[in-house]
Protein backbone atom coordinates (compact mmCIF):
# COMPACT_ATOMS: atom_id res chain seq x y z
CA UNK A 1 0.00 0.00 0.00
CA UNK A 2 1.64 3.14 -0.81
CA UNK A 3 2.06 5.58 1.66
CA UNK A 4 0.41 8.98 1.50
CA UNK A 5 0.89 12.06 4.00
CA UNK A 6 -2.37 13.51 4.35
CA UNK A 7 -3.33 10.26 5.84
CA UNK A 8 -0.71 10.79 8.48
CA UNK A 9 -0.29 13.53 11.11
CA UNK A 10 3.51 14.92 11.65
CA UNK A 11 5.32 14.81 14.56
CA UNK A 12 4.45 18.51 15.38
CA UNK A 13 0.67 17.35 14.41
CA UNK A 14 0.29 14.48 16.50
CA UNK A 15 2.49 16.40 19.67
CA UNK A 16 -0.48 19.06 19.49
CA UNK A 17 -2.95 17.14 18.71
CA UNK A 18 -1.87 15.11 22.31
CA UNK A 19 -1.01 18.16 24.48
CA UNK A 20 2.79 17.01 24.62
CA UNK A 21 6.41 18.64 23.48
CA UNK A 22 7.73 16.20 20.45
CA UNK A 23 10.76 15.67 22.65
CA UNK A 24 8.65 13.42 24.39
CA UNK A 25 7.58 11.79 20.88
CA UNK A 26 11.59 11.13 20.14
CA UNK A 27 12.23 10.18 23.55
CA UNK A 28 9.77 7.70 24.02
CA UNK A 29 10.98 6.60 20.12
CA UNK A 30 14.04 6.19 21.77
CA UNK A 31 13.23 3.70 24.69
CA UNK A 32 11.21 1.77 21.62
CA UNK A 33 7.78 2.57 23.68
CA UNK A 34 6.08 4.51 21.27
CA UNK A 35 7.60 4.97 18.06
CA UNK A 36 6.09 6.26 14.82
CA UNK A 37 4.24 4.31 12.31
CA UNK A 38 6.27 5.46 9.14
CA UNK A 39 10.03 7.95 8.79
CA UNK A 40 10.32 8.46 5.20
CA UNK A 41 13.95 8.90 3.34
CA UNK A 42 14.73 11.93 4.91
CA UNK A 43 13.78 10.45 8.45
CA UNK A 44 10.46 13.08 8.55
CA UNK A 45 8.44 10.81 11.42
CA UNK A 46 5.01 10.10 11.02
CA UNK A 47 1.86 8.93 13.28
CA UNK A 48 -1.45 7.16 11.84
CA UNK A 49 -4.96 7.73 13.25
CA UNK A 50 -4.72 4.36 15.12
CA UNK A 51 -1.85 5.26 17.71
CA UNK A 52 -3.55 7.83 19.11
CA UNK A 53 -5.50 4.86 21.34
CA UNK A 54 -2.14 3.63 21.79
CA UNK A 55 -0.81 6.92 23.03
CA UNK A 56 -3.99 7.48 25.34
CA UNK A 57 -2.64 3.32 26.88
CA UNK A 58 1.04 5.09 28.08
CA UNK A 59 -0.73 8.24 29.09
CA UNK A 60 -3.33 5.56 31.54
CA UNK A 61 -0.36 3.89 32.74
CA UNK A 62 1.81 6.46 33.44
CA UNK A 63 -1.11 8.16 35.40
CA UNK A 64 -1.31 4.93 37.18
CA UNK A 65 2.14 5.46 38.89
CA UNK A 66 3.81 2.96 36.33
CA UNK A 67 7.46 3.53 35.08
CA UNK A 68 8.17 4.02 31.54
CA UNK A 69 10.76 0.74 32.05
CA UNK A 70 7.13 -0.81 33.48
CA UNK A 71 5.28 0.13 30.45
CA UNK A 72 7.73 -0.63 27.96
CA UNK A 73 7.66 -4.57 29.38
CA UNK A 74 3.90 -4.17 29.49
CA UNK A 75 3.33 -3.63 26.07
CA UNK A 76 5.54 -5.59 24.62
CA UNK A 77 3.76 -8.40 26.60
CA UNK A 78 0.45 -7.49 26.35
CA UNK A 79 -2.36 -9.49 27.21
CA UNK A 80 -5.95 -9.74 29.29
CA UNK A 81 -4.15 -11.96 32.58
CA UNK A 82 -1.09 -9.87 32.34
CA UNK A 83 -3.35 -6.68 32.32
CA UNK A 84 -5.34 -8.02 35.15
CA UNK A 85 -2.23 -8.33 37.45
CA UNK A 86 -1.10 -4.80 36.44
CA UNK A 87 -4.55 -3.80 37.61
CA UNK A 88 -4.45 -5.54 41.18
CA UNK A 89 -0.73 -4.47 41.28
CA UNK A 90 -1.59 -0.74 40.87
CA UNK A 91 -4.74 -0.86 42.89
CA UNK A 92 -2.74 -1.78 45.67
CA UNK A 93 -0.06 1.20 45.19
CA UNK A 94 -3.18 3.61 44.66
CA UNK A 95 -4.69 2.38 48.01
CA UNK A 96 -1.01 3.13 49.97
CA UNK A 97 -1.44 6.41 48.03
CA UNK A 98 -4.63 7.05 49.84
CA UNK A 99 -3.59 5.98 52.91
CA UNK A 100 -0.76 7.97 53.12
CA UNK A 101 -2.49 11.34 51.46
CA UNK A 102 -5.53 10.42 54.54
CA UNK A 103 -3.05 10.47 56.88
CA UNK A 104 -1.13 13.88 55.60
CA UNK A 105 -4.84 15.21 55.45
CA UNK A 106 -5.58 14.46 59.30
CA UNK A 107 -2.07 15.41 60.15
CA UNK A 108 -2.99 19.03 58.33
CA UNK A 109 -6.13 19.88 59.59
CA UNK A 110 -5.55 18.68 63.61
CA UNK A 111 -2.28 20.79 63.44
CA UNK A 112 -4.37 23.34 62.72
CA UNK A 113 -6.92 23.40 65.27
CA UNK A 114 -4.48 22.65 68.02
CA UNK A 115 -2.77 26.22 66.81
CA UNK A 116 -5.96 27.58 66.78
CA UNK A 117 -7.25 26.44 70.10
CA UNK A 118 -3.94 27.65 71.80
CA UNK A 119 -4.12 31.78 70.19
CA UNK A 120 -7.19 31.33 71.69
CA UNK A 121 -5.78 30.52 75.02
CA UNK A 122 -4.25 33.14 78.03
CA UNK A 123 -0.65 32.97 77.80
CA UNK A 124 2.38 33.46 80.75
CA UNK A 125 -0.42 33.35 83.15
CA UNK A 126 -0.89 30.15 85.74
CA UNK A 127 -4.33 28.39 84.58
CA UNK A 128 -5.92 24.96 85.97
CA UNK A 129 -7.62 22.90 83.29
CA UNK A 130 -8.75 19.16 83.43
CA UNK A 131 -7.61 16.96 80.91
CA UNK A 132 -8.37 13.15 80.03
CA UNK A 133 -6.25 10.35 79.88
CA UNK A 134 -3.05 10.73 76.65
CA UNK A 135 -0.99 8.44 75.29
CA UNK A 136 2.49 9.27 74.30
CA UNK A 137 5.04 7.55 72.56
CA UNK A 138 8.28 8.31 73.83
CA UNK A 139 12.26 7.92 73.61
CA UNK A 140 14.49 8.07 76.72
CA UNK A 141 17.01 10.94 76.90
CA UNK A 142 20.11 9.70 78.50
CA UNK A 143 22.49 12.18 80.14
CA UNK A 144 22.99 15.43 77.16
CA UNK A 145 26.48 17.12 77.78
CA UNK A 146 25.63 20.09 75.47
CA UNK A 147 22.97 20.74 72.83
CA UNK A 148 24.43 18.89 69.91
CA UNK A 149 23.59 15.79 71.68
CA UNK A 150 20.68 16.95 73.07
CA UNK A 151 19.33 17.40 69.30
CA UNK A 152 20.90 13.51 68.27
CA UNK A 153 18.44 12.71 70.98
CA UNK A 154 15.28 14.94 69.34
CA UNK A 155 16.80 12.97 66.10
CA UNK A 156 16.18 9.64 67.90
CA UNK A 157 12.82 10.28 68.27
CA UNK A 158 11.58 11.28 65.00
CA UNK A 159 13.75 8.08 63.59
CA UNK A 160 11.48 5.81 65.98
CA UNK A 161 8.43 7.85 65.31
CA UNK A 162 8.67 6.93 61.44
CA UNK A 163 9.84 3.19 62.32
CA UNK A 164 6.16 2.82 63.39
CA UNK A 165 4.67 4.78 60.89
CA UNK A 166 3.41 7.48 63.09
CA UNK A 167 2.01 10.63 61.69
CA UNK A 168 0.54 13.10 64.47
CA UNK A 169 -0.32 16.60 64.41
CA UNK A 170 1.67 17.16 67.56
CA UNK A 171 4.92 18.15 67.58
CA UNK A 172 7.81 16.60 69.92
CA UNK A 173 7.54 17.59 73.99
CA UNK A 174 9.09 16.55 76.78
CA UNK A 175 8.88 15.45 80.24
CA UNK A 176 11.07 16.78 82.90
CA UNK A 177 11.19 16.35 87.03
CA UNK A 178 9.86 19.05 89.46
CA UNK A 179 12.91 17.73 91.15
CA UNK A 180 15.29 18.74 88.54
CA UNK A 181 13.21 22.27 88.13
CA UNK A 182 13.92 23.26 91.52
CA UNK A 183 17.12 22.72 91.42
CA UNK A 184 17.30 24.75 87.96
CA UNK A 185 18.16 22.08 85.72
CA UNK A 186 15.63 23.55 83.28
CA UNK A 187 17.19 21.15 79.94
CA UNK A 188 17.28 18.25 82.09
CA UNK A 189 14.45 16.08 80.08
CA UNK A 190 13.47 12.69 81.20
CA UNK A 191 12.42 11.63 77.73
CA UNK A 192 10.64 12.55 74.41
CA UNK A 193 7.59 12.27 73.08
CA UNK A 194 5.28 12.60 70.62
CA UNK A 195 1.41 12.29 71.39
CA UNK A 196 -0.84 9.94 69.82
CA UNK A 197 -4.66 9.05 69.33
CA UNK A 198 -4.70 5.45 70.75
CA UNK A 199 -2.25 3.02 72.17
CA UNK A 200 -0.61 0.95 70.08
CA UNK A 201 1.09 -2.44 70.49
CA UNK A 202 5.00 -2.92 70.83
CA UNK A 203 6.13 0.67 71.11
CA UNK A 204 7.07 2.64 74.02
CA UNK A 205 4.11 4.46 75.36
CA UNK A 206 3.72 6.66 78.36
CA UNK A 207 0.16 7.18 79.74
CA UNK A 208 -0.43 10.76 80.80
CA UNK A 209 -3.20 10.49 83.67
CA UNK A 210 -6.52 12.33 83.62
CA UNK A 211 -6.33 15.28 86.22
CA UNK A 212 -6.45 18.57 86.96
CA UNK A 213 -3.19 20.09 85.53
CA UNK A 214 -1.39 23.24 86.17
CA UNK A 215 -0.72 25.00 82.70
CA UNK A 216 1.66 27.78 81.53
CA UNK A 217 0.92 28.98 78.17
CA UNK A 218 4.77 30.33 77.31
CA UNK A 219 5.28 32.61 74.28
CA UNK A 220 8.85 34.03 75.54
CA UNK A 221 10.71 31.17 73.68
CA UNK A 222 12.87 28.09 74.70
CA UNK A 223 15.54 30.54 76.05
CA UNK A 224 13.31 32.01 79.03
CA UNK A 225 11.42 28.71 79.98
CA UNK A 226 13.51 29.17 83.26
CA UNK A 227 10.75 32.63 83.61
CA UNK A 228 8.17 30.80 83.25
CA UNK A 229 8.90 27.74 85.85
CA UNK A 230 9.51 30.59 88.21
CA UNK A 231 6.19 31.59 88.07
CA UNK A 232 4.78 28.01 88.55
CA UNK A 233 6.91 27.12 91.47
CA UNK A 234 5.91 30.15 93.13
CA UNK A 235 1.95 29.48 92.41
CA UNK A 236 2.50 26.35 93.86
CA UNK A 237 3.93 28.02 96.88
CA UNK A 238 2.20 30.75 97.15
CA UNK A 239 -1.20 28.15 96.70
CA UNK A 240 -0.06 25.67 99.10
CA UNK A 241 -0.30 23.04 96.18
CA UNK A 242 0.80 19.88 95.89
CA UNK A 243 1.78 18.19 92.47
CA UNK A 244 2.72 14.64 91.18
CA UNK A 245 4.59 13.47 88.20
CA UNK A 246 6.47 14.89 85.71
CA UNK A 247 6.96 18.66 83.82
CA UNK A 248 5.40 18.11 80.37
CA UNK A 249 6.38 20.93 78.23
CA UNK A 250 4.61 20.72 74.48
CA UNK A 251 5.67 22.35 71.78
CA UNK A 252 2.37 24.81 70.70
CA UNK A 253 4.26 26.63 67.97
CA UNK A 254 7.78 25.09 66.45
CA UNK A 255 10.12 25.50 63.62
CA UNK A 256 6.60 25.17 61.03
CA UNK A 257 5.21 28.21 62.13
CA UNK A 258 7.58 30.57 63.33
CA UNK A 259 11.47 31.16 62.91
CA UNK A 260 13.67 30.66 65.82
CA UNK A 261 13.48 28.66 69.39
CA UNK A 262 13.24 32.30 70.98
CA UNK A 263 10.09 32.48 69.24
CA UNK A 264 8.84 29.31 70.21
CA UNK A 265 5.11 28.92 72.34
CA UNK A 266 5.36 26.01 74.58
CA UNK A 267 2.29 24.50 76.63
CA UNK A 268 3.69 23.47 80.66
CA UNK A 269 1.72 21.04 82.67
CA UNK A 270 1.91 19.40 85.96
CA UNK A 271 -0.92 17.00 87.43
CA UNK A 272 -2.48 18.57 90.72
CA UNK A 273 -2.43 16.11 93.12
CA UNK A 274 -5.87 14.49 93.94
Amino acid sequence: MKFNKSDFFTCGEFAKLMEIGKDTLFHYDKLGIFTPEYIDENQYRYYSANQIETFEVINILKKIGMSLKEIKEYLNNKNTKNFINLLEKEEKEINKKIDELNKMKDFIENKRKNIENFLEKDTDIVLIEKYQEEYYIYTKVEEAKDEKSMLSFIAKHINYCKENNLYSPHSIGETIDLKAIKEKEYFSYNFFYTKIQDKIENVNIHTKKMGNYLVYYHSKGFYTLEKAYKKIIEYIRKNNLEVEGFFYEDIILDELAVKGYENYHIKISIRLFS
